[in-house]
């Protein structure tokens, strides 16, 4: 990609070689945020963390403020998927919440 990238977080993210040239590294990695994995990584561990009580959107929102409701769903569906959470309630209304196994 060019000098700039296109990004759904941000509108449009500098390359990474740009922020090099200019000497500020750690704002590129902040603009272009977590990978997927840190992303899932951060989450399992909130709900590992609070496996007694259970974990809710609010929390993963805290945890996660720079993704949107539907991407950390994206993610707890995975984490799901991969067997390493599973979902308690939700049901006729009732709170969902997420422990570890």
């Amino acid at each position: 990609m060019g000098a700039n990238q296109s990004r759904a977080r941000h509108p449009y993210v500098l390359a990474r070689r740009f922020y090099e040239f200019i000497g500020k590294k750690g704002v590129g990695t902040r603009h272009r945020g977590l990978d997927r994995e840190t992303n899932k990584s951060l989450l399992l561990k909130h709900i590992r963390e609070n496996n007694l009580a259970g974990s809710r959107m609010e929390e993963f929102r805290q945890v996660l403020p720079s993704l949107s409701r539907s991407q950390i769903q994206v993610l707890l569906r995975e984490l799901v998927r991969e067997d390493k959470i599973h979902k308690h309630g939700a049901y006729y209304g009732g709170p969902l919440v997420f422990r570890v196994h």
